[in-house]
């Protein structure tokens, strides 16, 4: 009983030194914590997509090629238009969100999007070139992000970077 103990206290010690050491670059890294904090705010928008689309497949009928729960041709056809309105309401705020200044972990943190040549405030075009690149490419932007905090494949290939204030 008594080295159980021992045993599950080491753990614990153990893993939290592990979390303090992961949360280590984030203490005063105000760009990584903005990228965090829009990582979050997109996967919480997505949801619904997500929600949606695993309904529509959990109901698939593999014999008629339909989806089992079917409410009527109407009521269909104006979800499917809803779903995709969203999605197309979603990709554009994730395309524009720098260039209309609403990225939430950008505002929160004060970071800003410039310009990787001349260090002023990045144009439109350039802050949407490097969103689309973030829908494009989501899982490689992350883990360059996690490996260089200040720079995506988006920032890369747009010649941004972003700064604090």
């Amino acid at each position: 009983m008594q080295q159980t103990q021992i045993t599950r206290r080491l753990w614990l010690k153990k893993t939290t030194i592990q979390l303090i050491y992961f949360m280590k670059p984030l203490q005063n890294n105000k760009v990584l914590k903005s990228s965090l904090v829009d990582t979050v705010v997109m996967v919480v928008l997505m949801l619904p997509l997500f929600i949606a689309a695993y309904w529509t497949f959990a109901h698939y009928d593999n014999d008629t090629h339909q989806v089992a729960v079917f409410i009527s041709a109407n009521v269909d056809l104006i979800l499917v238009r809803l779903i995709f309105g969203y999605l197309v309401l979603i990709m554009s705020w994730l395309v524009l969100k720098d260039c209309l200044k609403m990225s939430p972990g950008k505002r929160l943190f004060k970071v800003k999007v410039v310009d990787k040549r001349t260090r002023k405030e990045a144009r439109c075009v350039m802050k949407m070139g490097r969103n689309i690149f973030l829908l494009l490419f989501f899982p490689v932007e992350v883990v360059l992000k996690i490996s260089t905090p200040k720079s995506r494949l988006g920032d890369m290939l747009a010649n941004t970077v972003l700064e604090s204030d």
